[in-house]
């Protein structure tokens, strides 16, 4: 069984679970990955992007590459645990890519059973550190965000450096819902940010779901989880 506990400084969350749990989680999310009826519409390249970081994420821990441990938090058994750090901006992204794909690709019951068990740990981590917090934070895991955005992930990587400039706590924690509201249809921060996209786009002759963010200031490796 894999789980999801908070980092210590709840930047995130960390994903742990056997090498057969991690490598049966990443097969069955690696569904909703570039599949090939999609190709030509451009929010689904936005979902694959997102989806592909978590997956990249997961695939390197159960091949030994990011985190272990001796025993699982949950039990003291000896068993050897894989883990890696996502962050709670790129998890909830995440799961929003998911179901937006969800309603378009068949899947099965072991694939959606992953999905809510997914959502359950990552709602319970975020309990965990902050109950008040995570309460606001329930209604993007359940559908706020916009999915159909073309633009999705170029705003997900926007609001996640935000949220890593404000370098965690619970401070950092409470600010999150705020930040998540620019990916929001219709609300402020989504029209403004759209618009600076959009002439961003124009400046360089280019489409905005073309758009790089600009962040090769900010260190990522020196991320304090």
């Amino acid at each position: 069984m894999f789980y999801i506990k908070p980092t210590k400084n709840a930047i995130g969350f960390e994903l742990w679970g056997s090498r057969e749990d991690l490598s049966e989680l990443y097969d069955s999310f690696s569904i909703f990955f570039n599949n090939e009826m999609f190709d030509s519409e451009l929010e689904f390249d936005s979902c694959d992007r997102i989806i592909s970081g978590v997956l990249y994420e997961i695939r390197k821990a159960f091949n030994d590459s990011r985190l272990k441990r001796k025993s699982s938090h949950l039990s003291y058994s000896e068993s050897t645990y894989y883990g890696c750090c996502i962050s709670w901006v790129q998890g909830i992204f995440f799961i929003q890519a998911i179901r937006y794909k969800q309603n378009l690709i068949p899947i099965n019951k072991l694939i959606l059973s992953h999905l809510l068990e997914f959502e359950y740990w990552m709602e319970k981590a975020m309990y965990e550190f902050d109950s008040k917090t995570a309460f606001e934070l329930k209604d993007f895991i359940t559908g706020r965000i916009d999915a159909s955005n073309d633009c999705l992930y170029i705003y997900m990587r926007k609001i996640n450096l935000e949220y890593f400039l404000l370098n965690g706590g619970k401070k950092a924690f409470k600010a999150l819902p705020g930040l998540l509201e620019k990916a929001c249809y219709g609300t402020l921060g989504y029209n403004l940010y759209r618009k600076e996209l959009e002439r961003e786009a124009k400046r360089l002759n280019t489409n905005a779901t073309r758009l790089e963010l600009n962040d090769d200031d900010f260190e990522y490796e020196n991320v304090k989880w």
